[in-house]
Parts: structure tokens; sequence; C-alpha cells
């Protein structure tokens, strides 16, 4: 499908801009005397709509199939503060942190650009479970949303129905699409 569609752009480049007329056609604004848009115009008007349309369904793929969430090397050292919180507060969902759960969170700890005496600062802060409240506050963007909810994922044992259950409050509070949530939690293998 996706190919099909590409094949179908690659021949013929829309125009980047449109005339007057056309926008007006588009609009709706075009005035009773005035002639409705040449069937070219239409054509070109819908590949540039199908052209935007595929441009941002694929830059949403490339956000949802970074490889590893936990990776933290891009972000900064604010928002790296922020997810390892986030993966100490999914790992205590169920009660406590367990031995694997330690070491995903201490893994993407060493990942981040943080400089040893806050790193281990924060590491010493995780063993008590954070205030899910004030790290929610702490989110600004979809995308920061959608990157806590993934790290939430890659810190827990999923099988777990209180860590089920968190992570649906999560989503929730997070107001993150439902094919977000839905891509997400296939990625990880986590059941719908």
């Amino acid at each position: 499908m996706l190919e099909g569609l590409l094949r179908r752009l690659a021949p013929r480049r829309p125009p980047d801009r449109l005339d007057a007329e056309s926008l007006g056609a588009i609009a709706g604004n075009a005035g009773a005397g005035a002639p409705p848009p040449r069937v070219g115009q239409r054509r070109d008007i819908e590949l540039v709509l199908s052209r935007k349309v595929l441009e941002a369904h694929l830059q949403n793929r490339r956000q949802l199939m970074q490889s590893d969430p936990a990776d933290l090397r891009e972000v900064d050292a604010e928002e790296a503060k922020l997810l390892v919180r986030a993966m100490a507060a999914a790992a205590h969902a169920d009660g406590g942190l367990d031995a694997r759960e330690t070491s995903r969170i201490r893994r993407a700890l060493a990942s981040t650009r943080l400089a040893d005496a806050e790193r281990s600062e924060l590491e010493a802060s995780l063993a008590e479970p954070p205030c899910l409240e004030t790290l929610l506050r702490g989110v600004s963007s979809e995308e920061t949303a959608t990157r806590f909810y993934a790290v939430s994922l890659a810190a827990t044992e999923r099988g777990r129905g209180a860590n089920k259950s968190y992570l649906n409050y999560l989503a929730h509070r997070l107001k993150l699409p439902r094919d977000v949530t839905l891509r997400l939690n296939r990625a990880f293998d986590v059941p719908v």
C-alpha cells in the first residue's frame, strides 16, 4: 500500500505552491462566477495532501521504531533524569524493585550524559519510589510523553497484573493516543 502511494507520487512532482485560484477553490471561497478547478489542479492538490499525510505517518513511524527507548544518550540532562525516574516509578508499581528492573534502570542511567556526581545522586534516590504526580508535571510535550511511556514499558516485568494496570493508568494520564500505546505495547510484546 505504502509502496503504491510512493510510486504514484514519484512520476509527477506536485507543485510546491498553488496559485490563488486553486487555493480559493480548496477553501470553498470561489465565487458563483468563478470557474471550477481544473481536473489537473484537483489531482495536484490531492497529491500534495497525500504527500503531507505520508510524510507525517513516516515521521511518527520513525519515532516509534527507536531500537531501545532506555538509551538516553540523545536526550538532555533534565529529560534524562525524568526518564530514569519514570523507569523507577514503573519498576516500583508492583511493590518493589527486583534485580532485572534494577539492572535495566542502571543501564539506562549509564547511557545518560550526566556527570558522575549527578548519576550517583540519582541512583541513590531510586531506592524509594518517585512520586508519579511530580514526574507527570515534568512532561511537557507529546514526544516526551511517548518516551516516558516507552521507558516505563522497558523497565517493567510486563507479565504482572499490577504493572499492566500501572501502564494503562500511565497511558491515560499522559493522554497518549490509543494507536501510539498499541504500537508501543506490541513492540514490547505486551498483550493488548
